[in-house]
């Protein structure tokens, strides 16, 4: 795991990445008895054995990309372009002629942007 992977989290999502992180190395650096270290480690750190349990299967399985906490990342939809408002507004017209059914409102936006009687400013 690099820095760059680390680069959207909040402070907070890094801080209890690394806090799993250091909990669950152990566990995984040993070959046998790590049942056993898992009741340890939650007793010791006071966090749920059963929590333990399966972040340790599923860094096993997804490697430590799994300890990240997936709602610090942000929205997929936060990086795609905006569209200005006034074509918003269009887009909001056609699907309201279309009974409110956003697929064929934009189908038909589509064909009349196509035929050109239509124009986007985006």
């Amino acid at each position: 795991m690099t820095a760059t992977d680390l680069a959207p989290l909040t402070d907070a999502a890094r801080l209890d990445l690394h806090h799993w992180r250091g909990i669950i190395e152990p566990l995984l650096a040993a070959e046998h008895g790590v049942v056993a270290m898992i009741r340890q480690v939650a007793a010791e750190t006071g966090e749920p054995e059963g929590t333990i349990r399966r972040k340790y299967y599923a860094v096993k399985k997804q490697g430590m990309a799994a300890l990240i906490d997936r709602r610090a990342l942000p929205s997929p939809n936060s990086q795609l372009s905006t569209i200005n408002s006034s074509d918003r507004e269009l887009l909001r017209t056609y699907v309201e002629r279309n009974q409110r059914c956003s697929e064929a409102g934009i189908r038909a936006l589509r064909r009349d942007w196509r035929r050109g009687v239509v124009n986007t400013d985006t």
